[in-house]
């Protein structure tokens, strides 16, 4: 997987994977990796196709952006693969949303012992959430200084383990679908 995409395996692997379009944040997701070009140890994998792949490829290419690598979808097994050699899960979402969010990446990342962080709208709580549970950091999708410095936290081992495996226990803990079911 690592050669088929041309995957450095000497980075700290920051992934995105899924839609890509407005309400996710692109511009955000766009300034907050050019932003962070100066950490030499994070890399960014964008996997995903919509709206917005088009203007984050011409992106790439015209800025030559060197700490990320843009992916179309994959086929899901391979996604998986891809996601086991991640090491910290990206949500970005548009900051114009007025009304809370639950992103379904989220779960992917979990699943796999990722932490997380959420650039997300003031109104959205999974950010809060990831903090709160000791599993991510959140920050306002514009907040490059914020991403920044949880990028920079995250190249701890120590600390990516941690959070990884509260992750994965506040998964089984509350979205497991008995407990979901039963919530609904």
């Amino acid at each position: 997987i690592y050669n088929k995409y041309n995957i450095p395996k000497d980075k700290i692997i920051f992934i995105f994977g899924g839609n890509l379009g407005v309400p996710q944040g692109i511009e955000f997701l766009k300034k907050n990796i050019s932003y962070c070009k100066s950490i030499s140890e994070a890399f960014f994998l964008i996997i995903g196709d919509g709206t917005e792949y088009q203007n984050f490829r011409n992106w790439i290419e015209h800025e030559n952006i060197n700490n990320a690598l843009l992916i179309k979808e994959v086929p899901k097994s391979e996604f998986d693969e891809i996601i086991k050699l991640s090491h910290v899960g990206l949500i970005f979402l548009n900051p114009k949303f007025t009304i809370p969010n639950f992103p379904s990446r989220i779960l992917s990342y979990m699943q796999n012992y990722l932490p997380v962080i959420c650039a997300t709208d003031p109104f959205s709580d999974i950010g809060k959430i990831a903090f709160e549970n000791n599993f991510g950091y959140y920050c306002l999708t514009s907040d490059c200084d914020a991403f920044f410095n949880y990028v920079v936290k995250l190249l701890n081992k120590e600390i990516r383990t941690q959070m990884g495996k509260n992750s994965y226990s506040f998964l089984i803990k509350e979205y497991n679908t008995d407990i979901t079911y039963n919530k609904i």
